[in-house]
């Protein structure tokens, strides 16, 4: 009965010290020298396409889910507008261009001959003019002549003699020439309806709203008919092959951390498959300094709380799974490892 009872007393203890030991051995392999957290998830580099221009969406080429490549269409405004407004800084250009060319050029001997023929034209007005008014003085003087018709006659010589004047001024301004302030007026005029006409074929190529990378359509919020403003997001693309993992480790756990330590990635999604990566950068702030509301209190009260900063878990290798962002993960870090990250097992 003593040595059952010893026999039974001595398997337990055997027991207590295998688990004791198994558990050593699991902390000294596993738990010491590593880090881990499950406050982690995958990210990427997601994309937005918005409208460069104002107006209504004719087609929506892309939906959710579609892989598009990069410069590939995702949707089209109507082009009617932007290609009347092309056509409009067209004429505009021709038609400051003829204006420069007429100025650069000078006048022609055509204008000139038409400048001396509004001149003598003005000067024989005026001598018509003169002579009316000599017989109207003439006849006022002897009383025959009311006041008021001899006012009229020496206003219209009077008209006469200023547009006999406006004639020889323009016909001077013909003889001398363009002048330099108007040829440079309408050069800057020129340039620019011509700047005006670029940003109109830009608007052409704008139109358009094409993917800016390889991706997958993660979001769409438009549809054919919808008028859009100018920066208006329309499209959200996931960026292939660019996902990483975000793992927000507790502050007292990244004194030891250094870029290139190798780190064991479980993902919810594939249960019962490891995953390699390694250590990227730390973020540059905690967590607590991108929240909305902040942390500090003006009131003197102070609740110290544990900080978490957001570290940055590569992939040691590409993955053909989908690795989409915001996918629940769980790391482990081995602080001291610094050798080549083995291949993912199962």
């Amino acid at each position: 009965m003593n040595g059952s009872r010893r026999f039974r007393l001595l398997l337990a203890l055997g027991l207590i010290v295998v688990t004791l030991a198994g558990y050593g051995l699991y902390w000294m392999i596993w738990v010491q020298g590593t880090v881990w957290t499950d406050d982690a998830y995958v990210d990427a580099r997601i994309v937005s396409v918005s409208s460069r221009l104002p107006g209504r969406i004719r087609d929506v080429v892309a939906v959710e889910g579609d892989r598009v490549k990069q410069g590939q269409v995702l949707a089209r405004l109507g082009p009617k507008k932007l290609e009347a407004l092309v056509k409009s800084k067209e004429a505009e250009v021709a038609e400051s261009e003829a204006v420069l060319a007429d100025l650069v050029r000078g006048p022609s001997a055509e204008e000139i001959a038409v400048g001396e023929s509004q001149v003598r034209v003005k000067q024989v007005a005026l001598e018509k003019k003169q002579l009316d008014h000599n017989r109207a003085e003439m006849l006022f003087k002897a009383k025959a002549l009311s006041q008021a018709e001899f006012d009229r006659v020496r206003n219209e010589m009077a008209m006469a003699r200023a547009e006999l004047q406006v004639a020889r001024n323009d016909l001077a301004f013909l003889k001398s020439g363009s002048r330099r302030e108007a040829i440079a007026r309408a050069r800057a005029t020129v340039e620019r309806a011509k700047a005006q006409l670029e940003d109109a074929m830009v608007d052409m190529v704008d139109y358009e709203m094409k993917a800016p990378v390889d991706g997958i359509v993660a979001r769409r919020t438009v549809d054919p008919g919808e008028v859009v403003d100018a920066g208006q997001g329309l499209f959200q693309l996931v960026e292939n092959g660019r996902s990483w993992v975000v793992a927000n480790l507790e502050e007292q756990d990244i004194s030891e951390l250094r870029a290139g330590q190798p780190v064991d990635v479980t993902l919810d999604a594939y249960p019962g498959l490891l995953f390699r990566g390694k250590v990227g950068p730390l973020y540059g702030a905690t967590l607590s300094r991108f929240s909305l509301l902040s942390t500090s209190s003006a009131s003197g009260n102070f609740i110290k709380v544990t900080q978490r900063v957001p570290v940055r878990i590569d992939w040691a290798e590409p993955y053909n799974l989908p690795l989409v962002p915001g996918l629940n993960a769980t790391v482990r870090i081995h602080l001291n490892g610094d050798e080549e990250v083995p291949p993912a097992s199962e």
